[in-house]
């Protein structure tokens, strides 16, 4: 019986494990897609810099 509570208790950290782990997957996509977008502002600015001059 120990052991099967033992599993159930692994099970369960496992099932938040999961969890965490998309919500931060999740995050990291917006991230990216933050940094992508910071980036092309960035390169849409030097360029316009660059007409400029």
């Amino acid at each position: 019986k120990l052991k099967l509570k033992l599993l159930l208790k692994l099970k369960l950290k496992l099932k938040l494990l999961l969890k965490l782990k998309l919500k931060l997957l999740l995050k990291l996509k917006l991230l990216l897609k933050l940094e992508i977008k910071l980036k092309l502002k960035l390169i849409f600015i030097v360029i316009l810099e660059q007409k400029v001059n």
